[in-house]
């Protein structure tokens, strides 16, 4: 009788104990879901502003530089900035690139 009781009570203490552990995965799991989720749509809204974005001006001044050196990219150095630009034409490019390199960091970090 005593013995029964005995293992009754490691059985209730064992269900209680998988109770608690069912709560907390589903507590985890929950929270993992919502995570995703904002992170999914985060992603979304960035990528559909970097696809939206019209970056044509910005090409195109910087190939217009590239033909004009004869190079095969572009290098944005302070010669280019200092000569070539006028200072509405630098603070243009300056915050389309930092525009593009943060969206394009922040769909990489997702």
């Amino acid at each position: 009788m005593l013995y029964s009781l005995k293992r009754e009570l490691h059985t209730d203490l064992a269900r209680d104990i998988l109770r608690v552990r069912e709560l907390e995965l589903n507590y985890f799991t929950s929270n993992i879901y919502n995570i995703g989720l904002q992170s999914a749509f985060l992603a979304g809204f960035l990528f559909t502003i970097l696809a939206t974005h019209n970056s044509e001006p910005l090409h195109k001044e910087l190939y217009q530089n590239a033909r004009s050196q004869g190079a095969a990219f572009v290098v944005i150095d302070r010669a280019y900035l200092v000569e070539e630009a006028d200072a509405r034409q630098v603070s243009a490019i300056i915050l389309e690139l930092i525009y593009l390199i943060s969206n394009i960091s922040g769909l990489g970090s997702t």
